[in-house]
């Protein structure tokens, strides 16, 4: 395998055969967004999915207070796509940007799920992703219910501990569903503690 994302896509999904990559990858194009480029824009239906090679990007939700609340870091070797118009064919509830410079691999799902349909090892995979997704929310859910902001914020760090410098605190505390001036305090006392 020597183009890089077909080698990213075979590490991912090692049980489907190189021909049947190789045809997904004749269906999508190369796009590479700039920060705070929207890949994605809350209620709009779109099948595209993208595959991150190098970058990162966020999704979140604009409320009503016109205030933006982060619900999902992606960063290289990950997959984004609009679920809401991927499965339900209604508009995306979420925005995507890019964070990064991000380089991605656009792949159009509908083409994709038309080729793969009949594919064992191709539905294996998809269901195994689906399944991360599904695990992923749950996780969410459970720390907002049962977890303060601390243990919010510990978790984040030992699950993704390369994005602590790469977020910026803004997007981080959204995400936590705290303010940045809650984040710094929280941030002081564990150093404090740690010493």
């Amino acid at each position: 395998m020597d183009n890089p994302l077909l080698h990213l896509l075979g590490e991912q999904s090692s049980e489907i055969p190189e021909e049947l990559l190789t045809q997904v990858l004749a269906t999508g194009r190369m796009v590479t967004f700039k920060p705070g480029d929207r890949i994605i824009e809350a209620g709009e239906t779109t099948y595209k999915g993208y595959v991150i090679l190098k970058g990162l990007i966020r999704n979140f939700h604009v409320l009503p207070d016109e205030s933006e609340r982060s619900v999902l870091f992606r960063q290289e070797g990950e997959f984004v796509t609009s679920y809401a118009s991927l499965f339900s064919n209604e508009p995306s509830t979420e925005n995507t940007e890019a964070l990064e410079e991000t380089s991605t691999f656009e792949f159009d799902m509908l083409e994709i799920r038309a080729l793969t349909e009949n594919n064992l090892a191709f539905i294996r995979s998809y269901t195994k992703v689906l399944e991360q997704s599904l695990v992923e929310t749950i996780r969410r859910i459970d720390e907002f219910t049962l977890k303060t902001p601390e243990e919010r914020y510990q978790t984040f760090i030992s699950r993704h501990p390369d994005l602590k410098d790469r977020v910026q605190q803004k997007y981080l505390a959204s995400y936590l569903g705290i303010t940045p001036i809650s984040l710094s305090r929280i941030k002081s006392r564990l150093r404090k503690q740690s010493s």
